[in-house]
């Protein structure tokens, strides 16, 4: 379960982040409970199991990141009014 764990770890970082950790720093967090090898093998079944049909971030999600990263206030109006103009823009694009 630990390899399954730190191989969607993996996964995700790669996904998501600009510079995500190497494999080693994860085999490191595991205490090398598993190799990087054993790493690289999962993440290869890991991916042809999901067909490599890895979804992408949704306009809301960079709507958050962008709100914390400009110091919007938390406040559930502030959000919401914002994700409704996201929401609107979407919709007016698939037209």
């Amino acid at each position: 379960m630990q390899l399954l764990g730190v191989t969607a770890m993996v996964i995700a970082a790669k996904y998501q982040e600009i510079y995500p950790p190497t494999i080693e720093d994860f085999v490191y967090m595991t205490d090398d409970a598993c190799s990087k090898s054993q790493v690289i093998t999962m993440e290869e079944h890991v991916l042809r199991e999901l067909d490599f049909a890895i979804n992408f971030p949704t306009p809301n999600y960079f709507l958050e990141v962008f709100s914390r990263a400009i110091g919007v206030p938390d406040q559930p109006h502030v959000i919401s009014g914002a994700a409704f103009l996201v929401d609107l823009a979407i919709l007016m694009h698939q037209e």
